[in-house]
């Protein structure tokens, strides 16, 4: 496994390793903003060392994906729109047109870029990461998980998961939003209040910031039965027939939920599927103790040790 990841590393330009590392970076970032109300002004916040790192990490991406988009405009326009049925993100957007048949303009359109650069990147690998700790820590789920898998791919000389396969994968489907009920990758949300509220006899007014902790919601005890425990029959169908609809929210809810939800979930699908049907995932021995990190996003202190065992 080591040496795979070199040989990957290595096949991919510099440029696009930097590219995906400033999420990772921006997001750090940003957490004292949330903790620290003077720091709201972006005048003052760009005058901290975390608003610096912020703005060059934005200014190194723009300036790549700007000239990423201006390549590919470049050869729409000498080649014309291509011949392939399945156009790629960036295709679609630069052939798009507004009812006055006008195109997006390049800042336009990096700024979707950046939508889905930002909000799927980090997001969906904590998740992944998520999933397959608490599949190996309950081997029992993470069994009946690979034999769902092994009869889906039954007969087949590849491991290449089809989108008709997907409906078919419920246990994993389970034990998924069940990880995800635990493990939200994104712990906290903000909304700003568009009416009064009153909470324990105290009244909010409208035009207030609130956090929602999204990770306490889901671990509570007047909500979910143990909450603390790990059982995926609890999004059964006949299990959820009496649960508030804003009870699992690992990606918000409302008009401004995640746009990608579906496809993130069907993209970790699939990863997940590849990864066990080959391998077991087994804990570290001797793994330092699991310490949550919740920032923007929830990860750990010291990562999750895991062991891939081929099967």
């Amino acid at each position: 496994m080591e040496y795979k990841s070199k040989v990957v590393a290595c096949d991919v330009p510099n440029f696009l390793m930097e590219f995906s590392f400033c999420p990772y970076s921006s997001v750090y970032s940003l957490l004292p903003m949330f903790l620290l109300p003077w720091l709201w002004p972006d005048c003052i916040f760009y005058l901290t060392s975390g608003g610096r790192r912020f703005l060059r990490n934005c200014n190194y991406v723009h300036n790549v994906a700007d000239d990423i988009i201006n390549k590919r405009r470049q050869l729409l326009q000498k080649e014309g729109p291509p011949k392939s049925l399945h156009l790629d993100f960036l295709d679609i957007l630069l052939m798009a047109r507004d009812e006055d048949g006008h195109p997006m303009t390049t800042h336009e359109i990096r700024n979707e870029v950046d939508t889905f650069m930002f909000a799927g990147h980090d997001t969906t690998g904590a998740a992944v990461n998520w999933i397959l700790y608490n599949l190996a820590k309950h081997p029992e789920y993470q069994v009946k998980v690979q034999a769902e898998i092994d009869t889906v791919l039954q007969g087949r000389d590849s491991d290449d998961v089809l989108w008709s396969d997907l409906p078919n994968l419920h246990t994993l489907q389970l034990c998924m939003k069940e990880a995800l009920r635990l493990y939200p990758p994104v712990p906290f949300i903000q909304r700003v209040l568009t009416q009064p509220i009153e909470i324990d006899g105290k009244a909010i007014p409208p035009g207030t910031l609130i956090t929602i902790a999204i990770i306490n919601l889901h671990r509570n005890s007047l909500v979910w039965e143990d909450p603390d425990e790990f059982r995926p029959e609890r999004f059964l169908p006949e299990n959820l027939k009496n649960k508030d609809m804003y009870s699992f929210v690992p990606f918000s809810a409302g008009p401004r939920n995640c746009l990608g939800q579906n496809f993130a979930l069907n993209e970790a699908k699939v990863l997940i599927s590849r990864i066990l049907h080959r391998y077991t995932i087994e804990l570290a021995p001797d793994a330092p103790a699991v310490q949550r990190s919740a920032t923007v996003i929830l990860k750990t202190d010291h990562g999750l040790w895991v062991r891939l065992k081929r099967r």
